[in-house]
């Protein structure tokens, strides 16, 4: 059984997914994602994308009709990218701390909206 979510993101081939919004336990979950056209047509895909790391985002990586997936905590060079987060919306990664053990993290995003 799988969860499904939609996102939009524009002209951006690299955008990070809460992870942990996914997999509240951190256990071995593998993402199957498809990127879509506003006619439906699938431009790119990534089945069966296996965690690569225990942490909190995954990082979704469009390469031609492929997507890799590498498990990450984002660090200051990460800001500004985008973060897909329960629910399909996208936001901008403003700020993100966690401590040197891992076991706690903050984090900012930024949402804009427009008609």
């Amino acid at each position: 059984m799988g969860t499904g979510v939609s996102a939009a993101s524009r002209s951006n081939d690299t955008i990070v997914l809460n992870s942990i919004e996914i997999d509240k336990c951190f256990l071995s979950v593998v993402l199957n994602v498809e990127v879509r056209d506003h006619n439906g047509n699938v431009l790119a895909r990534g089945d069966n994308l296996p965690r690569t790391a225990n942490s909190p985002m995954a990082r979704l990586h469009r390469q031609g009709n492929k997507i890799t997936r590498e498990d990450i905590w984002p660090t200051d060079a990460d800001y500004g990218t985008r973060v897909i987060v329960a629910g399909g919306e996208v936001g901008t990664l403003q700020k993100w701390w966690n401590d040197p053990e891992q076991q706690e993290w903050r984090w900012s995003l930024e949402f804009y909206n427009h008609r």
